[in-house]
C-alpha cells in the first residue's frame, strides 16, 4: 500500500508520479499573515445586534443585558426551536407582540414602569408573558404566585415535568412514560454543586397549573421537592403567564462550555436536556392566545424531514485512508453523504509517524467521491487538528502576528507549527500538564504533554495542509472536529477568523441537546461567533458495532433513540473511525442508514452548516385575518430546503417567485401540522400568501433519500502483510485474530511484505484471517481478491466460514465453503491478481460469515506468496484482457496500469479515483489528454481491437489515439462519446491517448473504465486477474551473489514495492517471464534502489555490484544519494562508461565505494540510473547485489 511505501529516491525533492497531485514536501505556507484575533473576554454584546421587529414575532425582552448577558443563549436557543424572535431592551415595544419572554437574571425588582406594562399586557392585552429564572415581587401576582425564592446551590439536582400536566399544551408531544423526555439534571458534577434555581410557591386564591417539580439528592437519593415548584402557567383573564425556574439562557451556554457537567450520560442515550425547555417555549408560542391558533415556525430539518442523520469518519491513524474509501463509498450506495476527517499529522511523535505526507494522494483522491443533484459534494472533507494532542483543551490561542509555517522537516524553524507530544514524565515536572486522553484526568499513568502547541496552529495549519492538496479540485475545508474532542475555550473564534464555520466537538448527550448549537467567542456568553457545532450521538467506541437487530443490541438502541430525536426534528451525528473492524463497522452503518432513510435527511457536515447558517439568517414574519394569511421570509444568505411549520387549516396560494424561489405544501410526518418546504438560491425577501380555507394537497416531491442510479463499489483491504505491529500480534488490518496451522514447513513474511506458505505432505493446512468481530453479512460484496504467486500446477482451496444465528459459535465443516482457486487462475509462477466470486461459494450462509481461510496447500515443499488480501465489491466488470482496470486504487495513484506501464494526464487535468473500476477524468482545455501505456508488440499482435467505456457530456467528442515508442501518431479516430468505444490495435504503438474534447473545462468530467485488450487469444476476465509478460529466453537465471539488495531472479521480488522503481517516464517497465526487469528509457529517465526506506545505510561491504545488458554504446549516470540523520543532502554522480563498456551481452559491474568521489558511504540513502545515451532500447536487469 503507498501510503506505507513513500519515501523513495526522489522523496528529498520531488515524489514523483504521472498522476497530477501535491507534494507535501514541496509546499510552503501559508504564504498570507494569520487573521488576528484574540482570546480575550468580550463586552456584553447589546442586543440591537438582533433587534429587527417582525410581525407576530416573539420578543425577547432583556431589561439590562449588561447584567445578564445569559440573554445570548436564550436568544440562539429560540432560533434553534424555529420561533420567530428578535430583542430589544424597552418593555414599550415588546407588549406589542404576541409572546414576551422576561429575562431578568435571578433579580427580585423592576422598575414600576416596566411592572405595570406587562401586567397590563397579559390581563388587558392577552397577552403571553414567560419569566425566564426569577419572577420579579411585583409581578407575582400576574402569575399566580405568593413567593420566587431562589435555591442554595447544592439543593435541586434535577428539573421534572410529572404526568399530572401531561394535558396542558405546554407540554404537548411529551412521552411522559421515557424518563429522559421529562427530566433533566441541574446538578453540575465538575464542581458538586446545583445550577442556581428559582423555586415557586402559588397563591391559593389562584388556579395555577403546576408544570415542573425539582428532585433533591437526599443521601445521594433523587427525592420529588415539595417545598417549592420548578414551573408553573396562569391563566389570568384570558392571558398567559408562565413562570419557568431555571434561566435557560446560562444553563444553555454553561452546558456546551466544557467547564460544567449536568448531563448524567456522555453519548449513544437519548437525552434532550435542555431542548425540553425549547419544546415547552415552541408550544407556548404557538398556542398563545393573540395568535388565536395561528403562527408560523421554522422547522429544524431540510425539506421537511423528521432527522438530519450526519455520518463522519475520523482519520486518526495511517490504515484509516483506504478504509476511509471503502466506507465513504459504502454510504453513497445507499444514497448517504458523509464527512471524512483528515488528522494532518506531520510531526513523528509517540503518538505516530507524519503520515499526511504519503497519504497526500489519498487525501486528492477523496476529491473523487463525487457531487449530488446540486453540484454539492456527496463527501466533504474537514480537519480533524493538526497534532490530534490530548492536551489541546489548555493550548493557548497563540500571537498571530506573525505568519505560522507549515513545517516540513524534523525540526521547527521560525514561526513554525512544530506540535510534538511526549509521554508524561515521572515525577511530573512544574508547569507541565499531562492529560489521559481515555479518562480525560490530569496527571496519570498513561498521560500525555504536548510542546509547541496552540490553537490557532491546530486550525489554521492543518486546513493549510488539506486545502494545499484540495485546492485544485475546488474543494477547501469548512468543517473541523479537535482531536480527542478536546474543546478549547478559544476554538470558535480561531475557526471563524479563518473561515470554517462547522464544528462537532462534544457528544449531543454533554452537551444536553439534540440540536446543533451556535458558538460564542471564549464559549462565553457575551459575543457570539458564527460556528455551528454538530454534536456527536453515537461513536464506534461506545458499542459494539454489531450489525444484529435484538433488544438491547446498540443496532436497536439507536434505532429507537433516533426515532425519539425525529420526533422534534432532531439532529444525529454518526462517527465512525474506519481503522479496524471495518466489515462490522460499515455493516452496522450500512443498517442504520436503512433503518432511518424513510424518515432521515442525509447530510454532511458542510452541507447541513449552509443550510443551519441561512436558516439562522432567515427571519419570519407574518400577519393573518379570518380568511388569509401572508408571510414574508427574509434571508441574507441562500438556504435550500428552509421548511416552514403552519397550522393545518392554511392553505399555500403562491409557490413560486423571483431569483429562481420556489415553495410546495405538505402535511408533517405526524400530520398534526402542515409545511411549507421553500428553495431560496439568492438573498432577499420573499412574500408567501395563504388561504384559511380549501383542500390542501400534498404537492411537494419525494425527499427520501435513495441509491444513486449507479452502483458505488469499494474495496475493504483485510491483510497486506506490511506491518510489523499485526505481525507479531496476529492481527490483521481489521484488527482482528489470524491464525495458521502448524504444519507448514515453512511460514512467515517475506521482506517485500509478502505471506510465505511452504506446506508439508500434510493436507491439513491453512491460514485463517477473521473478518467480523461477530458475524458479518457479505452479500453487498461481490468478490474475495487477493495477490499469488504461485507455481505451475499447485493449488489451494478459498474457504468462508459462517456462524449460528446468533453470531457467537462457528458452525464447524457443514458451514463452511470452499473454492479450488483454481477454478478462477491458472498458476504460472508470476505475480496475479486472484478475484473468487462470492456468488460461487454454493449454499452460502452469506449474512452469517466470520472468517476467510486459504486452505489445503499443495503439493508439498513448494512456496506460495500471498499478498493483498481484500474483500471487495465491483460494480464495473470488465471482459477482455484489462490494460488498465482502474481496479487498485494504489496503482492508480503511482500511475501504473495493469500492464504496471505508465498512465499519464497533464497537469492542469482532473483525474480521480471515483471507484473501483471508475476513473473521472475532467479536462481542462482542448489540449487536455489521458494516456496509457500498451503491452509489448508481441502481445499487442495478438488481439485485433482496444476498447474501453466512457461516458460524460452528451455529444461531446473525443480524438483517440495509438502511439508509437518515436511519438509518431500510428492511427487515431475521432468519435462521439457515447459509452463504448474500440479501435483497431496496432503493433507498433506504444501508448494509448485520449485527447481534444470538445467539451472541455473544468466542470465536464468523463468516466472511464474497462480499457482492454479484445480479439486475442483465450480472453480472461476480471475473475482471472491478467498475468501480462514479455517474453525473452536467456540460457541460464543464476543467482545474485554477495548480499543482495535485489534478484529478479528470485520469485519473491515484486513489480512494485517500497524501494525500487522508476520514475515513471519509462517507455516499458515490465518484470519479464525469466525474472528480468527490462526498462525501455527516455533521455529523462531514472531507476533508482533505496538501500533502507527506515533511515540512514551503511554498508558492510565495499562495492556495489550488478548485472545489466544494455545496448552496445550505451551508457548512463549513476548517482548516489546521501544525506540522513539531519545532513545536508548531497547527490553525487559517476559516469557508467568509467566501469564498463557495454556492447549487448550480459556484463557485472562492480563499483569499489572508495571509487566515488566524495561519496560518504556512512549516510548513505539511495543509488539511481539516470542519464541513459542509447534511448528507445531494451536495458535489462538481473540483480544490484554489495560484494
Amino acid at each position: 500500500m503507498i501510503f506505507r511505501k513513500f519515501c523513495i529516491f526522489f522523496c528529498l525533492s520531488v515524489f514523483v508520479s504521472a498522476i497530477p497531485f501535491v507534494d507535501l514536501h514541496t509546499v510552503d505556507g501559508p504564504s498570507t499573515i494569520s487573521p488576528n484575533v484574540s482570546d480575550t473576554s468580550q463586552p456584553s454584546i447589546n442586543p440591537d445586534w438582533v433587534s429587527n421587529t417582525l410581525s407576530n414575532a416573539a420578543a425577547l425582552f432583556v431589561p439590562n443585558f449588561s447584567e445578564n448577558p445569559g440573554w445570548l443563549g436564550v436568544y440562539f436557543g429560540l432560533k434553534t426551536i424555529g420561533i420567530p424572535v428578535f430583542v430589544t431592551t424597552s418593555q414599550t415595544v415588546a407588549v406589542q407582540y404576541p409572546v414576551v419572554f422576561l429575562y431578568n437574571g435571578i433579580n427580585d425588582t423592576i422598575t414600576n414602569a416596566v411592572a405595570t406594562s406587562l401586567s397590563s399586557y397579559v390581563t388587558v392585552s392577552k397577552g403571553t408573558l414567560i419569566a425566564l429564572s426569577q419572577v420579579p415581587s411585583s409581578l407575582l401576582s400576574i402569575f399566580g404566585l405568593s413567593a420566587s425564592n431562589v435555591s442554595a446551590a447544592t439543593d435541586s439536582s434535577r428539573f421534572w415535568f410529572g404526568p399530572k400536566q401531561s394535558t396542558h399544551f405546554a407540554v404537548s408531544g411529551f412521552n411522559f412514560s421515557d424518563f429522559d423526555d421529562t427530566h433533566f439534571s441541574i446538578h453540575d458534577a465538575n464542581f458538586g454543586i446545583s445550577f442556581r434555581s428559582v423555586g415557586y410557591t402559588i397563591s391559593a386564591l389562584n388556579p395555577v397549573t403546576v408544570l415542573a417539580n425539582y428532585y433533591k439528592s437526599v443521601s445521594n437519593v433523587p427525592t420529588l421537592d415539595t417545598s417549592s415548584l420548578a414551573a408553573t402557567a396562569y391563566n389570568n383573564k384570558g392571558g398567559l403567564a408562565i413562570a419557568i425556574g431555571i434561566d435557560y439562557g446560562t444553563y444553555y451556554l454553561n452546558s456546551i462550555d466544557q467547564n460544567h457537567y449536568y448531563s448524567t450520560n456522555y453519548i449513544g442515550k437519548y437525552y434532550p436536556g435542555s431542548d425540553i425547555l425549547l419544546r415547552i417555549f415552541k408550544n407556548v408560542y404557538k398556542n398563545a392566545p393573540i395568535l388565536k391558533g395561528n403562527y408560523v415556525t421554522l422547522h429544524t430539518v431540510p425539506f421537511g424531514r423528521d432527522l438530519s442523520m450526519i455520518t463522519t469518519w475520523d482519520i486518526d491513524t495511517h490504515i484509516s485512508y483506504p478504509h476511509a474509501t471503502a466506507i465513504a463509498n459504502a454510504a453513497i450506495n445507499q444514497g448517504a453523504k458523509g464527512s471524512i476527517m483528515v488528522f494532518t499529522k506531520y510531526v513523528k511523535d509517540v503518538y505516530e509517524n507524519g503520515f499526511i505526507f504519503y497519504a497526500a494522494p489519498y487525501v486528492t483522491q477523496f476529491a473523487g467521491f463525487g457531487v449530488d443533484s446540486k453540484g454539492l459534494p456527496l463527501i466533504d472533507i474537514g480537519s480533524h487538528s493538526t497534532s490530534h494532542s490530548p492536551n489541546a483543551r489548555q493550548f493557548s490561542i497563540k500571537s498571530t502576528s506573525n505568519s505560522l509555517k507549515f513545517e516540513r522537516g524534523e525540526n521547527a524553524s521560525t514561526n513554525s507549527y512544530y506540535p510534538k507530544i511526549f509521554p508524561c514524565p515521572n515525577p511530573v515536572p512544574a508547569g507541565v500538564t499531562c492529560i489521559n486522553p481515555i479518562q480525560t484526568l490530569t496527571n496519570t499513568v498513561g498521560s500525555y504533554y504536548t510542546t509547541g502547541g496552540d490553537t490557532y496552529g491546530e486550525v489554521r495549519i492543518s486546513q493549510f495542509v488539506i486545502d494545499s492538496l484540495m485546492n485544485g479540485y475546488g474543494r477547501r475545508v469548512q468543517s473541523y472536529r479537535p482531536g480527542h474532542l478536546a474543546l478549547a475555550s478559544d476554538l470558535s473564534q480561531v475557526l471563524h477568523a479563518n473561515g470554517i464555520f462547522v464544528t462537532s466537538t462534544s457528544t449531543a448527550n454533554n452537551q444536553l441537546t439534540h440540536f446543533p448549537h451556535r458558538f460564542t467567542h471564549n464559549l462565553q456568553p457575551f459575543a457570539p461567533t458564527d460556528v455551528f457545532d454538530f454534536p456527536i450521538q453515537f461513536t464506534d467506541e461506545n458499542g459494539n458495532m454489531s450489525s444484529a437487530y435484538f433488544p438491547g443490541s446498540s443496532l436497536q438502541q439507536q434505532d429507537v433513540i433516533a426515532r425519539k430525536m425525529s420526533s422534534n426534528g432532531g439532529q444525529y451525528t454518526l462517527l465512525i473511525h474506519p481503522s479496524g473492524l471495518m466489515l462490522d463497522k460499515i455493516a452496522f452503518q450500512n443498517a442504520l442508514h436503512k433503518l432511518v432513510a424513510p424518515y432521515a435527511y442525509f447530510a454532511n457536515l458542510t452541507g447541513i452548516g449552509e443550510f443551519w447558517r441561512g436558516r439562522d439568517a432567515a427571519n419570519v414574519s407574518y400577519t393573518f385575518t379570518s380568511t388569509s394569511a401572508k408571510v414574508t421570509v427574509s434571508t441574507t444568505r441562500p438556504v435550500d430546503g428552509l421548511t416552514l411549520r403552519i397550522p393545518k387549516k392554511w392553505k399555500l396560494l403562491t409557490s413560486t417567485g423571483s431569483n429562481g424561489f420556489t415553495s410546495c405544501q405538505m402535511d408533517s410526518s405526524d400530520g398534526l401540522e402542515s409545511q411549507v418546504v421553500l428553495r431560496i438560491g439568492i438573498a432577499g425577501d420573499y412574500p408567501i400568501s395563504f388561504s384559511l380555507s380549501g383542500v390542501i394537497s400534498n404537492a411537494c416531491p419525494s425527499y427520501v433519500a435513495s441509491a444513486p442510479a449507479k452502483c458505488q463499489g469499494y474495496e475493504i483491504i483485510i491483510e497486506d502483510f506490511e506491518e510489523i505491529w499485526y505481525q507479531t500480534s496476529n492481527q490483521n488490518l481489521l484488527d482482528l485474530p489470524i491464525a495458521s496451522s502448524v504444519n507448514f514447513l515453512d511460514f512467515g513474511y517475506t521482506g517485500d511484505g509478502r505471506l510465505k506458505i511452504v506446506p508439508s505432505a500434510d493436507l491439513n493446512n491453512y491460514w485463517l484471517t477473521t473478518l467480523s468481530k461477530f458475524c458479518t453479512d457479505v452479500r453487498d460484496y461481490t468478490h474475495i481478491s487477493f495477490d499469488v504467486i504461485a507455481p505451475v500446477n499447485s493449488s489451494f482451496y478459498v474457504q468462508l466460514t459462517a456462524r449460528d444465528d446468533d453470531c457467537v459459535t462457528d458452525l464447524g465443516q457443514n458451514y463452511s465453503y470452499s473454492r479450488l482457486v483454481t477454478d478462477f487462475v491458472t498458476f504460472d509462477g508470476t505475480n496475479q491478481t486472484v478475484y473468487v466470486p462470492i456468488s460461487g461459494f454454493s449454499g452460502l450462509k452469506a449474512n452469517k460469515i466470520h472468517s476467510l481461510m486459504l486452505t489445503t496447500f499443495q503439493p508439498s515443499n513448494t512456496q506460495f506468496l500471498v499478498d493483498n488480501v481484500k474483500i471487495v465489491k465491483r460494480c464495473t466488470l470488465c471482459s477482455g484482457t484489462p490494460i488498465e482496470g482502474f481496479l487498485d486504487l494504489d496503482r492508480f495513484i503511482k500511475g501504473r496500469n495493469s500492464f504496471n506501464l505508465t498512465t499519464t494526464v497533464d497537469n492542469s487535468t482532473q483525474y480521480l479515483y471515483e471507484q473501483p473500476g471508475v476513473a473521472s477524468f475532467t479536462p481542462a482545455s482542448s489540449s487536455s489528454f489521458f494516456e496509457t501505456g500498451l503491452p509489448a508488440s508481441n502481445i499487442l499482435s495478438q488481439y485485433s481491437n482496444i476498447g474501453f467505456s466512457i461516458y460524460g457530456n452528451t455529444g461531446a467528442t473525443v480524438i483517440v489515439s495509438l502511439i508509437s515508442s518515436s511519438g509518431v501518431v500510428v492511427s487515431s479516430k475521432t468519435t462521439t462519446i457515447s459509452g463504448n468505444i474500440t479501435i483497431p490495435v496496432s503493433s507498433t504503438a506504444t501508448r494509448l491517448r485520449l485527447s481534444d474534447f470538445s467539451t472541455s473545462n473544468s466542470k465536464t468530467a468523463y468516466r472511464l473504465s474497462c480499457l482492454s485488450l479484445f480479439g486475442g487469444p483465450s480472453p480472461v476476465t476480471i475473475n482471472s486477474g491478467p498475468g501480462p509478460i514479455v517474453l525473452r529466453e536467456l540460457s541460464s537465471c543464476s543467482g545474485a551473489p554477495g548480499t543482495v539488495l535485489i534478484d529478479f531472479c528470485s520469485p519473491t521480488t515484486r513489480i512494485i514495492t517500497d524501494n525500487w522503481g522508476d520514475d515513471g517516464s519509462m517507455n516499458q517497465y515490465v518484470l519479464t517471464s525469466n525474472r528480468q526487469a527490462m526498462l525501455n528509457p527516455s533521455s529523462t529517465s531514472y531507476w533508482y534502489y533505496v538501500f533502507n526506506t527506515a533511515g540512514c545505510f551503511q554498508p558492510n561491504l565495499g562495492s556495489l555490484s550488478f548485472s545489466l545488458t544494455a545496448p552496445a554504446g550505451a551508457s548512463f549516470k549513476i548517482s548516489f544519494r546521501t544525506g540522513c540523520n539531519g545532513s545536508t543532502p548531497v547527490i553525487i554522480q559517476i559516469n557508467s562508461s568509467s566501469y564498463v563498456t557495454f556492447d549487448g551481452s550480459t556484463k557485472i559491474v562492480t563499483i569499489p565505494f572508495s571509487s566515488v568521489p566524495g561519496l560518504d558511504v556512512v549516510n548513505l540513502i539511495s543509488v539511481a540510473f539516470q542519464g541513459f545515451t542509447v534511448t528507445g532500447q531494451f536495458y535489462y536487469l538481473n540483480y544490484l547485489t554489495l560484494i
